[in-house]
């Protein structure tokens, strides 16, 4: 029971990082080529991810 457990946690964490990964790598070439941006609002894009991982666990954590 425990291995079948953690066969389908690396299962589902894999899945999970290989989708992230596979539009975080092209995300640039595509605003690049396709829709003309700049570098500047390349990074600008890529930065909002990490911005958001600031800022998300405090709205998160809100209680109403």
């Amino acid at each position: 029971m425990r291995n079948s457990m953690k066969a389908k946690l690396s299962a589902v964490m894999f899945f999970q990082f290989f989708i992230q990964g596979s539009w975080y790598v092209t995300m640039g070439t595509y605003l690049g080529r396709t829709l003309e941006f700049s570098g500047v609002q390349i990074g600008l894009a890529y930065s909002t991810v990490a911005i958001a991982a600031i800022i998300s666990p405090v709205i998160v954590g809100w209680n109403y």
